[in-house]
């Protein structure tokens, strides 16, 4: 009788139960058990990647039948799961989704490649899982290694021509073991254990391991339009090179696609125009632009910004405006995709990613000075914002010209003032034009380029009667100046300066009288004022430079008819003082004693003063 009353109602309990159930009570101050004990389950997958941040479900029969509030706790190791929580292995989180069912997330870091087995281990509802906690449940076969990674794709479109690079970043520094990469673009249903480039698996064009994480991948030409490929990557490209990463999204081939601008300035709401030649654009195609890869449908989020508007410019061109969202990410120069699908509900993406660029918005202001000569080497500084500070030549985009031609030894002092050196350019008015990763942008006032000259050397002793007086030869650098047709020198046998068929040029030493005193090209000109003496015989150097022979021993006669036309025929020396030399570039008397309206002289840079004196 006893026996039958002490068993009735009652399943028989296994050992192992009871104990578990006891350790539980006593941890959670309760009086049941809250799990059956050590249950096996099946784990799957069973294949995580090295560094963890994966889940896996566990089923068992009523493994985990207590309330949903029911604390659990895990840990992987590659030994036998122990009875209590304790510090075997290492530590997981665990999840109940009914009384079979649990999933485990292996912890985000750096778990390495191994066989585990799964240990679960929980206590009663309000109760804290501590080293004494009982194990629930126990699964086995759990493999982790880098073939299991599956890296993001940083943008998983490209043209059939290739030349795009694209990045796959993995967890767990997957690519840690190898010294070189390998990377494939596969037609399987998997990739290939081991490289290949047989089988529907062609070579990437380059991959560079950038991190023990991270790989640049260039797309190579071939893939079939419209295709998508698994993205395989190996520990090198050796045949028995072993798989490290299968990517966890397919790279597609499309249509490529171009921007004009492709780029602008931040949080801008400029519009871009989007062609492409392979393709009918549908009648509402939809148009998004994001930091991160191209969403395979259309999406828009935090990260994905849809067109203000998009207009229909003909099959091939598409017109879209950006919104302000649009923008730098930390105040740092950003590239965002702009992706293109066949409508703006579930669209497919239809063409490759064209890039465009936002950087902090440009503006070019006031120019200081605002000419110099036409041979370069004016020092100007620029006003605007948006320049690149501080700046990298290796890696900032950055230049600046006047009319194409561009400045050297350039320094950007901050985001709003730049300064740099002018080169050669024809004489006139320019804008100066800078350009960064924002785009271009014009000055608002221009910056001339005179007829300037510069003098080597710009001193002379004064000539006088003695042994040691000379008259020095001068190197004088100006564009274009070696091109001009020069006069014969005047003498004191009554030569003219001009000749009857114009377009004749001279080098003169003048007073500042010269530029001032002027009211008519007409025979008696005040341009004849002024002048003092003559370059004598320029010999051309190159196109820029002359040299010449500055008579200081002679000057014009004010009292000669034209007054400019002759040296005195009693040798007058130059006398002490500071002049300027000049260029007359294309003379043309008016019956021989004038120069006709339209004659252009050369404006005069600082660098052209000349002084005489008597040391």
């Amino acid at each position: 009788m006893r026996k039958s009353q002490s068993t009735r109602g009652f399943r028989p309990l296994k050992a192992g139960v009871a104990v578990a159930g006891c350790t539980a009570a006593v941890l959670a101050g309760m009086s049941a058990p809250a799990f059956a004990a050590n249950t096996t389950v099946v784990v799957d997958p069973l294949t995580a990647p090295i560094g963890g941040g994966t889940t896996v479900t566990v089923t068992g029969t009523d493994a985990f039948p207590s309330a949903t509030a029911t604390v659990l706790a895990g840990r992987i190791t590659t030994a036998t799961c122990p009875t209590t929580y304790g510090t075997t292995g290492l530590a997981v989180a665990v999840s109940r989704t009914d009384k079979d069912t649990a999933e485990v997330t292996l912890t985000a870091g750096t778990i390495p490649a191994g066989t585990y087995k799964v240990c679960v281990y929980g206590v009663a509802s309000g109760s804290t899982v501590v080293s004494a906690s009982p194990i629930v449940a126990n699964g086995t076969g759990l493999v982790v290694s880098a073939a299991s990674t599956k890296p993001t794709l940083s943008n998983a479109a490209g043209p059939v021509a290739g030349g795009n690079t694209f990045t796959a970043t993995g967890a767990g520094n997957y690519l840690a073991s190898a010294t070189t990469v390998g990377a494939t673009f596969s037609t399987g249903d998997t990739c290939p254990a081991t490289y290949t480039t047989t089988g529907g698996n062609t070579a990437a064009t380059t991959v560079v391991k950038t991190s023990a994480s991270v790989a640049t991948i260039t797309a190579p030409a071939g893939l079939t339009a419209g295709s998508s490929y698994k993205v395989c990557l190996y520990g090198g490209t050796a045949a028995n090179s072993a798989l490290l990463g299968t990517a966890a999204s397919t790279y597609s081939v499309l249509p490529a696609s171009s921007i004009s601008p492709s780029a602008g300035g931040s949080g801008l709401t400029n519009t871009i125009i989007i062609s492409q030649s392979a393709l009918t654009f549908p009648s509402a195609p939809g148009v998004i632009f994001t930091s991160d890869a191209c969403p395979a449908t259309y999406t828009t989020g935090a990260t994905a910004f849809a067109a203000d508007t998009i207009s229909r410019i003909s099959g091939t061109r598409l017109a879209a405006k950006m919104t302000a969202d649009v923008a730098m990410i930390d105040s740092k120069t950003t590239k965002y995709n702009v992706c293109v699908y066949s409508n703006t509900t579930d669209g497919a993406l239809i063409l490759a990613p064209a890039t465009y660029t936002v950087a902090a918005p440009l503006t070019v202001g006031a120019v200081s000075p605002t000419s110099g000569p036409s041979q370069g080497g004016t020092r100007i500084t620029l006003a605007g914002t948006g320049f690149p500070s501080p700046y990298d030549p290796a890696k900032d985009t950055l230049s600046v010209s006047i009319g194409g031609s561009p400045l050297k030894d350039i320094v950007v002092n901050s985001s709003t003032e730049l300064v740099g050196t002018t080169t050669a350019h024809t004489a006139g008015s320019s804008a100066v034009k800078v350009t960064t990763e924002s785009g271009s942008a014009n000055s608002t006032n221009s910056f001339a380029y005179t007829f300037g000259i510069t003098v080597t050397p710009n001193t002379a002793k004064q000539y006088v009667a003695v042994t040691n007086a000379v008259n020095p030869t001068l190197d004088i650098v100006g564009t274009g100046i070696g091109n001009l047709t020069y006069g014969a020198t005047v003498n004191n046998s009554s030569q003219p300066v001009d000749v009857t068929t114009g377009g004749t040029s001279y080098i003169f030493l003048v007073d500042n009288s010269w530029f001032t005193t002027v009211t008519g090209l007409t025979t008696g000109d005040a341009r004849g004022a002024g002048l003092i003496s003559q370059c004598a015989s320029p010999v051309k150097i190159d196109d820029d430079e002359v040299i010449c022979t500055l008579m200081l021993n002679n000057i014009f006669d004010s009292a000669a008819s034209p007054a400019y036309s002759l040296l005195k025929a009693s040798a007058t020396v130059v006398p002490k003082g500071s002049y300027q030399l000049v260029v007359v570039n294309d003379t043309k008397p008016v019956s021989n004693t004038a120069w006709v309206a339209g004659t252009n002289f050369s404006k005069i840079s600082s660098g052209s003063v000349f002084t005489v004196s008597d040391f």
